[in-house]
């Protein structure tokens, strides 16, 4: 039984000790906080939102798709240490997707959800969140290859990488508040 709630337990104990942005906060507040909660869970993710975040300022950028890249990797790489591959597939009710053998970072925003004791339906907008996340910067990237006009392209581009900014932060909000 102690086995059992093992990793329940340890994903607790981690979440009790970030610090989620407050839901009213600016933007720029807003990243700041989340980078100061990651730097603390898991160093590498604050590095790259901090860079995306960085680079989404640069006025004088012409690409952005480094920018979308960090964001996907600072929020896989913090469902990762807070959702270890090995206890989500463990976890009661658990199962493989389609193709897959690994738990996708749905079910890892489902898993710590729900170690933090929220039901499945609350946690379905985080976790169709990452689905979104996921599938906008693939689109991003095949789109930077349809694209002709470069002013468009960039325009484009960083609108898209914003959006997936705001859905980032969303979903670690979400997933790093006590």
């Amino acid at each position: 039984a102690i086995r059992k709630i093992v990793p329940t337990v340890a994903t607790q104990i981690e979440l009790s000790h970030s610090e989620a942005p407050k839901a009213d906060a600016s933007p720029l507040l807003e990243d700041e906080r989340i980078v100061e909660t990651l730097k603390g869970l898991v160093p590498s993710a604050a590095l790259s939102y901090s860079q995306a975040v960085i680079d989404l300022a640069d006025e004088n950028r012409i690409s952005f798709r480094g920018a979308a890249l960090e964001l996907r990797e600072a929020l896989r790489e913090t469902l990762d240490r807070l959702a270890p591959d090995d206890e989500v597939m463990s976890a009661p009710g658990y199962a493989h997707e389609k193709d897959r053998t690994k738990p996708t970072m749905k079910h890892k925003v489902r898993f710590i959800l729900r170690a933090r004791g929220q039901s499945k339906s609350s946690s379905s907008v985080p976790e169709q969140t990452v689905v979104t996340v996921d599938e906008v910067v693939g689109t991003l990237t095949r789109a930077v290859y349809d694209m002709s006009s470069v002013a468009t392209h960039v325009a484009a581009e960083r609108k898209a990488v914003l959006q997936i900014r705001r859905y980032v932060a969303a979903v670690l909000h979400d997933i790093l508040e006590r």
